[in-house]
This record gives structure tokens, sequence and C-alpha cells, in this order.
């Protein structure tokens, strides 16, 4: 799939598009809070999880990333 992040109303938004000939992008969830800005989208070959960094109001950075379609909250990298 093509994987897309956005930053919008202090959360992230996940949007997807099949990869195979599919034409629609598809919005996955919101997750997150007090973000203004994604800053960071790879996919690893450990586990080919999405990994994410974005950018906090507080200007702090802060790790995501989904395992098995869930996003989960990771580190607050200061």
């Amino acid at each position: 799939n093509f994987e897309l992040c956005v930053a919008a109303g202090g959360k992230v938004h996940h949007w997807w598009r099949d990869n195979a000939g599919g034409k629609l992008w598809h919005k996955g969830t919101a997750f997150g809070h007090d973000v203004v800005q994604v800053t960071g989208l790879a996919q690893g070959s450990y586990g080919f999880n999405l990994e994410l960094i974005v950018l906090r109001t507080d200007g702090k950075h802060q790790h995501y990333w989904r395992y098995g379609g869930t996003w989960y909250e990771g580190v607050v990298i200061a």
C-alpha cells in the first residue's frame, strides 16, 4: 500500500491506498494528541512496522509505530 500520515486537529490521520491498482485513498484511523506536524514516516525491515515521528505542541518530538493495524504511542524525544 501507499501510506500517508498528516497532522490535523492535534492528531495524526492515517490514509492508505491499495498499491495493486486501487485509485481511491482510504482513511485509516486518527490517533495521538498535541500533534503539530508529521516529520517522518518509514517502514523498516524489522517486523515491517510503520514508524512515525511527530512534532508536538510543546516543541518535542514523539515516536509512534503501527503493529497489527494498531498505532502505539512511543517515547518523547527532547
